[in-house]
């Protein structure tokens, strides 16, 4: 039987509900604009430190990449790497990473949100 309470109920969970999604979409609105923020700045970041080894597109072919070949500057649209495992990369260089010695040590240069900046802007080069 429908009661003023049962309506009452329906109503009150039918308000959480859309608040509840409202509040979830503008906040996922607003982490997508933040990372958008993070990719471009991280663009920059890249272009002006990375592409001589790494080359503009991030496929490894930069100008260095012809000295730099055991192992070869990192194809980015190619790799399954993680955020985190690139994110220790940039900040420790490769030397500590098992990899090329000739990747600097960027987190002595870039604090840690220039470095998140570059990762976030490596991993929008994949390829999906």
């Amino acid at each position: 039987m429908i009661t003023l309470r049962n309506i009452s109920i329906v109503f009150k969970t039918v308000l959480i509900c859309g608040a509840f999604l409202f509040a979830r979409h503008s906040v996922g609105a607003e982490v997508a604009g933040e990372l958008l923020e993070s990719i471009d700045s991280g663009k920059k970041l890249y272009t002006a430190n990375c592409t001589l080894c790494h080359g503009t597109t991030g496929q490894g072919d930069g100008r260095m990449a012809k000295v730099i070949t055991e192992p070869p500057p990192a194809d980015f649209t190619k790799s399954k790497r993680s955020k985190a495992y690139m994110k220790k990369m940039v900040t420790y260089g490769g030397e500590v990473m098992g990899r090329s010695p000739q990747m600097p040590v960027w987190g002595q240069e870039l604090n840690e949100k220039q470095v998140q900046a570059v990762v976030d802007y490596v991993f929008s080069l994949r390829a999906n």
